[in-house]
């Protein structure tokens, strides 16, 4: 069967159903909705629209800027140049068209962007996006809904939860004679050349820009309110997260938990460091960990405040700073919909197509 579908479509998915992933699923809802919106056209909006024609339904994609590709497009500032992707390529792609076998086992920004932008094309979905369209309103309407007035069945929201940067309130920042920035206005390491630098947060955003800037600042400090542990994104040659595989899963998940503690503690231990205790707040990549072992990066109790020329800490410590670097995350924001419609969580109950909300073995991009 599925090298009868092969022939019927594009070259590439074909290709893709010879790799063994399916490129059909079976009609989800037929009864119930023929016409979707889907809003954004970033990764989860491209494969949302791809499956619902897959279903046989009739999506219309809204996308407020003139190209697909979501945060991934530097015109957002959400993505600066070094950012790559925290899980390896073959678990990020959608499960009908592999990333090329050339690129990096973990793809950066620009190879995701052109992932995204050929996904459009051989999927087929750009001739269904309406580019610089941004939408204003969603209201319930008699059996659907519309979309600034015009009439759905159903709507996939697939903005993301990248909208509203969150910045902490720390006393003295009005008396700061430096720069204090968000990471979405972080562009690259040239600015902070010679300067003594804190970055507040050490989540992916935060490891990778304080790493960069360690090259060319001064100095640089990283402020946690907690100090996460690092997964190597490699380990013994191979992608860290090849080895979450369903026959993994099947392991009772206190061998899990060991198992992978060991791996853990092995990778601090070869940069002549200690883990003290397995964090549930974990940052991928060891990159940042390899900085504090040489000491080019200083780690530090969280930021609480500044004054005219320095960082004030938790623990009542201060450091000289020039500039600072707020990587603390975002807070989704959905100012589209009315007042009122209620917050649910991820169930399988009534989907016939059920996909883990932190991704499936599938991909983790799956929509």
């Amino acid at each position: 069967m599925h090298r009868q579908l092969a022939q019927l479509q594009q070259p590439e998915r074909g290709l893709a159903i010879e790799r063994g992933h399916p490129s059909s699923v079976r009609p989800i809802l037929p009864c119930v909705a023929k016409r979707v919106a889907v809003i954004g056209a970033g990764a989860a909006g491209l494969a949302s629209a791809r499956w619902l024609v897959d279903a046989g339904l009739e999506p219309v994609v809204f996308e407020r800027t003139a190209a697909v590709g979501g945060l991934w497009r530097p015109d957002t500032g959400l993505a600066y140049p070094s950012l790559r992707t925290n899980t390896s390529k073959q678990k990020t792609a959608f499960s009908d068209l592999p990333f090329e076998d050339a690129l990096p086992d973990h793809p950066f920004r620009d190879d995701v962007l052109a992932y995204l932008e050929r996904y459009a094309d051989v999927t087929g979905v750009r001739s269904r996006i309406r580019f610089e369209q941004a939408v204003t309103a969603v209201r319930p309407a008699a059996g659907g809904w519309t979309v600034d007035g015009e009439r759905f069945d159903a709507v996939v929201v697939a903005t993301g939860l990248f909208t509203r940067p969150v910045e902490p309130a720390l006393d003295g920042r009005d008396r700061f004679r430096g720069t204090v920035l968000h990471s979405r206005d972080y562009g690259d390491p040239a600015p902070f050349t010679g300067k003594n630098v804190v970055v507040a947060g050490a989540g992916s955003s935060g490891a990778d820009i304080a790493v960069e800037l360690a090259a060319v600042a001064r100095s640089v400090s990283i402020a946690v309110r907690e100090a996460p542990t690092f997964a190597p994104r490699q380990h013994r040659g191979r992608p860290y997260d090849h080895r979450a595989t369903r026959l993994a899963r099947m392991l009772p998940l206190r061998v899990r938990w060991w198992r992978a503690r060991r791996i853990l503690a092995d990778e601090y231990r070869r940069r002549g460091m200690r883990l003290e205790r397995v964090s549930l707040n974990t940052t991928p990549g060891t990159d940042l960990l390899d900085e504090l072992a040489r000491g080019r990066i200083a780690m530090r109790p969280a930021l609480v405040g500044l004054d005219a020329d320095g960082a004030l800490f938790a623990d009542g410590s201060r450091v000289d700073t020039d500039a600072v670097v707020l990587a603390t995350g975002y807070r989704a924001e959905f100012p589209f919909l009315p007042a009122g419609v209620p917050e649910t969580r991820p169930a399988r109950s009534g989907c016939t197509a059920w996909c883990s909300p932190r991704g499936s073995w599938r991909s983790p991009s799956s929509a």
